[in-house]
């Protein structure tokens, strides 16, 4: 059967790598993979796999569901038909705040913002965890084992049905202005995304001084003891960040 994957991820998580990494595991021309309204991307290959990626950048679990009048304009004759897979993106709470504050419109969100963004966070780790089951037929991805790991991205691509690529493991996408926490015009980074020590953002946030009023506004969502939980059941404990919360 033909599938749908829904990509659905909170922005900072590393969406825009794995989207365009998840693409690659279905080789195709580049005239064949179709790009529509910057969320759906429809790959066609030599072998005719015709596979649709839909992307869902902070959405809460349940509006996903509802969203098949973003395809009327799409000419796909069984997009009634297809089946849909849910590819659920989780990073660890102290790396995404740290990454969203050296984001120049999101380090000026308020306390009810941000509040808004851990709610969203909570709800997305409870499914990854399954104890929530909104999504029937999902697999969920650690951004951080995905970036570390690569025989956990073969494992990936086989659950997806694709062919294994690392190809574009070391490239850093334009979408999303890159890596917030290095100079997107520093050309080697941009080809050896690897080098990027992602799993550390936090600790380079935290020390900073020039980030205190943001700061001060995310420190106290670490106090949330379901949060924490939340993060070590899925990450395990995470050296060193306990300092923000006990």
């Amino acid at each position: 059967m033909k599938k749908i994957y829904r990509i659905v991820n909170i922005a900072r998580s590393g969406g825009h790598a794995i989207a365009n990494w998840l693409y690659d595991q279905f080789p195709c021309e580049k005239k064949d993979l179709i790009k529509f309204k910057d969320y759906v991307h429809i790959v066609n290959n030599q072998n005719g796999i015709n596979v649709i990626f839909d992307r869902y950048e902070n959405s809460n679990i349940h509006f996903v569901h509802r969203t098949k009048a973003r395809y009327k304009d799409l000419e796909i004759p069984d997009i009634d038909e297809r089946e849909s897979i849910y590819i659920l993106i989780l990073r660890d709470p102290f790396n995404l705040f740290a990454s969203r504050s050296h984001n120049r419109d999101m380090r000026k969100e308020n306390r009810q913002q941000i509040d808004k963004v851990k709610d969203r966070w909570k709800e997305h780790a409870k499914e990854f965890l399954c104890d929530t089951n909104n999504y029937k037929n999902k697999i969920c991805i650690s951004y951080n084992e995905w970036f570390s790991n690569v025989e956990y991205r073969k494992s990936l691509s086989k659950k997806i049905g694709g062919v294994f690529s690392d190809l574009l493991i070391n490239i850093m996408t334009n979408e999303g202005r890159g890596s917030s926490f290095s100079d997107r015009n520093n050309q080697h980074l941009r080809q050896h995304a690897q080098e990027l020590d992602t799993a550390n953002r936090w600790r380079i946030f935290f020390k900073d001084d020039r980030y205190n009023v943001y700061k001060n506004k995310v420190l106290p969502i670490f106090k949330d003891k379901e949060l924490i939980s939340l993060s070590k059941r899925v990450f395990g404990n995470i050296e060193g960040t306990e300092k923000l919360y006990e």
